[in-house]
């Protein structure tokens, strides 16, 4: 009787499991169709009713999917891209499951892989130019609504290439373009000395405004700022004194002079981050580093014989006086001036 009543309850289980096979293939969900399947056609254990499922959902699908395409292109319209690219994924996607099964499998289906690699990346790429191009237009003109535009079409190109050479432009204009009022701060590591003017010397700016909006680099208690711009000042780091000498001979007219040319080289890097951040929330919005070196050279020469048998390129370098290495306290000044060069290329668009 035990018998009887688990053959049973597998019988059961089959005949349910096809009805709702039979249920999503009627419904036109034939993916979801060839995926409750493909475990057991993987298995090699499917069913021919289930096989014949299997088989028209997938062929189904593919067609459903060409189908769309073709109509989408004969539209002519620019928006119609991403949803082409998807389609070729999802005829991929299939793809790359059927070729996995076994050979009698891919027999009884008639598989043959679609040459699709060219249209994938074609469709790819035209949608991405238009994320791009769209985006760009809407953030024009920033109002509230083609901000939040904006944003939708930079995450889909984001998702299609997270190093899209315009993403991060794009996603820049749009955390500016929400801004209403704008704070600029300068952070420091406790433990890292700067100088006195290099906080001043980072946010010395000609403009107190970002196209329409308007900055402020000290706290104005009357202004309702929204957005923080904060230069986060990680690592300074200055290298020693130091002195390339190279020692050669020059000959002309049988006269010979010893040239030493010396090249005093010191430099300062500034590493860190501007961070976008949420002034109500403490949220950071958006992130970009920053690398800044200002690097001092110094070339000169010096020699020893006569003077006639030099080159005009060494005669030129000992008129040149030999002088001091700059103080580390100038150099990073200098450091924080082509910080703040690099911030108003980024920032003032």
């Amino acid at each position: 009787m035990r018998t009887i009543r688990i053959l049973g309850i597998c019988a059961f289980l089959v005949l349910f499991s096809c009805t709702t096979v039979k249920n999503l293939y009627e419904s036109e969900n034939y993916d979801e169709v060839i995926n409750k399947l493909y475990p057991k056609a993987e298995n090699n254990s499917i069913s021919e009713e289930q096989l014949g499922f299997f088989i028209q959902a997938y062929h189904r699908a593919n067609e459903n999917d060409h189908e769309r395409i073709m109509s989408l292109r004969k539209t002519g319209e620019p928006d119609i891209w991403m949803e082409i690219y998807n389609r070729f994924k999802s005829i991929e996607n299939r793809q790359g499951k059927v070729s996995q099964l076994p050979a009698s499998i891919k027999k009884s289906m008639n598989y043959k892989p679609l040459a699709i690699d060219e249209e994938l990346k074609t469709s790819k790429e035209k949608a991405m130019v238009y994320f791009s191009a769209k985006a760009a237009s809407l953030l024009k003109n920033p109002n509230t609504e083609n901000v939040q535009q904006a944003n939708v079409l930079i995450r889909h190109l984001q998702k299609l290439d997270s190093r899209h050479p315009s993403l991060d432009r794009l996603r820049l204009k749009a955390v500016l373009c929400s801004a209403n009022h704008i704070l600029f701060r300068v952070a420091i590591p406790y433990n890292l000395v700067l100088t006195d003017q290099f906080a001043g010397n980072v946010l010395d700016f000609d403009e107190d405004h970002i196209n329409s909006i308007p900055f402020d680099v000290k706290i104005n208690d009357t202004a309702h700022y929204d957005l923080m711009i904060r230069i986060l000042v990680e690592t300074a780091e200055i290298s020693p004194d130091r002195t390339d000498a190279v020692t050669f001979e020059e000959k002309k007219d049988g006269l010979t002079a010893t040239v030493t040319d010396k090249t005093l080289v010191k430099s300062a890097t500034l590493k860190g981050k501007i961070e976008y951040v949420d002034y109500k929330d403490e949220k950071i919005l958006l992130s970009t580093p920053f690398d800044v070196t200002s690097t001092f050279r110094y070339n000169y020469a010096e020699i020893t014989g006569d003077k006639a048998a030099c080159s005009q390129q060494t005669l030129n370098l000992i008129q040149k006086e030999p002088i001091i290495f700059p103080t580390d306290v100038a150099l990073l000044n200098d450091a924080a001036r082509k910080l703040n060069a690099m911030i108003e290329e980024l920032i003032f668009l």
